[in-house]
């Protein structure tokens, strides 16, 4: 991928982060909703890291590599977000929390495609190969708890499913590259320390 390209693709996830920012923002002040402030600085920290990335090692050219990422990011849109207790905003909260420093820890790795640009071994990655992944299931909680509707569980299974899938295609991905396989060996969950 060329550089021009390249920089400009990053603009443009850096515009689309910037455009979920607003809208979280907009939810936020429209119905004084915690989670959405809190996704509105997600979105926001995913901006600048987009805007700052390095270039891609390796990138993979697989359809799926580009339609379940995608679908990931996306899926959070269909709950039915109408409930609102404790446990689950705290659960929402606490998986935006993870999210954050999971990402932070990333810095100018981070994507959404995936994408090699450096092994990642300290912070959440020391606990599971995808903290970020694993933020995302405690907000599926926490939304399940808020509004325990068959519509929110539908929408967690895929979820669920969706981010199997994903970290199937990165574990693929990383396999190909120098000191993965004592990283995995050192830190054998993918997602959740010692269950999977």
């Amino acid at each position: 991928m060329s550089v021009n390209l390249r920089l400009r693709m990053d603009l443009v996830w850096a515009a689309v982060s910037i455009a979920l920012a607003c809208l979280s923002a907009s939810a936020a002040a429209a119905e004084a909703r915690w989670e959405d402030a809190a996704y509105f600085a997600l979105h926001l920290q995913a901006a600048v890291l987009f805007a700052i990335r390095r270039p891609a090692v390796r990138r993979p050219i697989a359809p799926a590599h580009y339609v379940v990422p995608i679908a990931c990011l996306l899926y959070p849109y269909l709950y039915d977000v109408s409930g609102d207790r404790p446990l689950g905003t705290s659960l929402i909260l606490g998986g935006c929390v993870l999210c954050f420093f999971s990402t932070w820890s990333l810095g100018r790795s981070y994507a959404v495609l995936p994408a090699f640009r450096e092994l990642k071994v300290s912070g959440p990655y020391r606990i599971v190969r995808h903290p970020i992944y694993a933020s995302y299931l405690v907000m599926d909680l926490g939304m399940l708890m808020n509004a325990p509707t068959l519509r929110n569980i539908a929408v967690a299974a895929i979820g669920l499913v969706l981010f199997v899938r994903r970290i199937a295609l990165e574990e693929h991905l990383l396999a190909t590259f120098a000191g993965s396989e004592s990283y995995r060996a050192n830190v054998r969950s993918k997602l959740l320390p010692g269950i999977y």
